[in-house]
């Protein structure tokens, strides 16, 4: 569901920089790279799982079961809370990978 919007949101981000001059692309990639910085690695690395894990998912609902596993083990991670506590806070967050 997430993972699939993210996939999706991504490919359209991409596709729009087809064919772009080498100067503008570099650009937007920088711009797309210190968007991704801002989200905690983890959830970030379980993202990008989540997503390969739909190319070879059998189904719609192992899909969904895999991305509430991967949720769930996210939220309970110091940087989930790091999040959480940093935008309360309205702060920037400092993340640890954890």
């Amino acid at each position: 569901a997430l993972a699939a919007y993210d996939e999706r949101a991504g490919a359209r981000a991409i596709s729009r920089h087809i064919g772009m001059p080498h100067d503008e692309l570099m650009k937007a990639a920088k711009e797309m790279a210190k968007k991704m910085m801002q989200i905690p690695p983890l959830t970030l690395a379980m993202t990008k799982k989540a997503i390969y894990h739909s190319l070879g998912a059998p189904s719609l609902e192992d899909q969904i079961v895999f991305e509430h596993a991967a949720g769930s083990a996210i939220r309970g991670t110091e940087d989930s809370k790091e999040a959480s506590s940093s935008f309360m806070e309205k702060r920037p967050p400092v993340y640890k990978g954890k």
